[in-house]
């Protein structure tokens, strides 16, 4: 629970110390969607509204011209039931239960760092992941 503590008091603040090493920029916020198509007998994010969401994401970033953040579709994240699932890095703050309509504020959380408290979850696999349900 310190370490959630300590990422919203330190939310606005991303290490760019190494952000033009090689002459490549390092995004400030990388924004990871689950947009598995794949069900195996549980839900799927990119169905679900993953798939929408990173091109909604996309659009708003481009809206606002923000050009040192990223977002990439990825794999499973694990909590299926619980998707379209996200995360943000480098704060590894956690979403779950998002939709399209959350793609401004997704935007805003990468552009300064303003984190969408209604749809934050736990870390899949930590102790308040059990003790919580996703969006709580």
């Amino acid at each position: 629970m310190a370490d959630v503590a300590a990422s919203s008091q330190n939310a606005g603040a991303v290490d760019t110390s190494q952000r033009n090493q090689h002459r490549r920029g390092v995004a400030g916020r990388h924004l990871f969607v689950c947009s598995n198509g794949r069900s195996s007998g549980k839900p799927a994010c990119g169905p679900r509204g993953g798939d929408a969401l990173i091109r909604a994401v996309q659009r708003a970033l481009i809206e606002r011209r923000a050009s040192d953040v990223l977002v990439t579709p990825c794999g499973c994240l694990g909590p299926c039931f619980d998707g379209p699932n996200a995360v943000v890095y480098p704060e590894g703050v956690w979403y779950a239960g998002l939709e399209v309509g959350d793609a401004a504020a997704l935007a805003e959380h990468l552009i300064d760092g303003t984190v969408l408290e209604a749809k934050r979850a736990a870390r899949p696999g930590s102790a308040d992941a059990e003790d919580e349900p996703a969006g709580a």
